[in-house]
């Protein structure tokens, strides 16, 4: 069994029954499970957070291409003594389409994102010395502010 060139996955259940079957090394057996548990929740947590990047990236694409669309379809022309530009008008009501239509990929990692914020307020003011929530909003404004910069909250 060369265990560098096992599926995670075989690993773990490879593991898992090695560590059961092993009574007389106690502590050792239940670090070997516990240790198996962790790592097929963070392996479980990766696929997740692939298929969300993927479908994020699938809605960004189109967007992308709707835009590209348009301005390919762009032309100068002289209008008037002026200069302008002219674009496909099917190009522009498709990227509007496009545009005003439905992201879930987009809206889901958008909530999650207002969701982590606001469970980091929760955790501020269950953390704070405000037993009265007087400073609650100062509170939650430094919480919005750290989360702004790309900091933990």
């Amino acid at each position: 069994m060369q265990l560098n060139v096992m599926p995670l996955s075989e690993l773990l259940t490879t593991a898992n029954n090695y560590a059961t079957s092993i009574k007389e090394l106690g502590i050792y057996s239940d670090l070997v499970k516990e240790l198996c548990i962790r790592l097929d929740a963070g392996s479980i947590a990766r696929r997740e957070i692939t298929k969300q990047r993927d479908a994020l990236a699938a809605e960004n694409a189109a967007l992308k291409a709707a835009i590209k669309d348009v301005t390919d379809s762009a032309e100068e022309v002289e209008y008037e003594g002026y200069f302008t530009f002219v674009v496909n008008p099917d190009a522009v009501h498709s990227g509007v389409d496009l545009i005003e239509g439905e992201t879930p990929a987009t809206d889901a990692f958008i909530a999650e994102q207002r969701a982590q914020g606001a469970e980091a307020c929760v955790k501020a003011l269950a953390t704070s010395d405000d037993d009265d929530f007087t400073d609650a909003p100062n509170i939650c404004a430094n919480v919005a502010a750290k989360l702004r910069q790309g900091g933990a909250a």
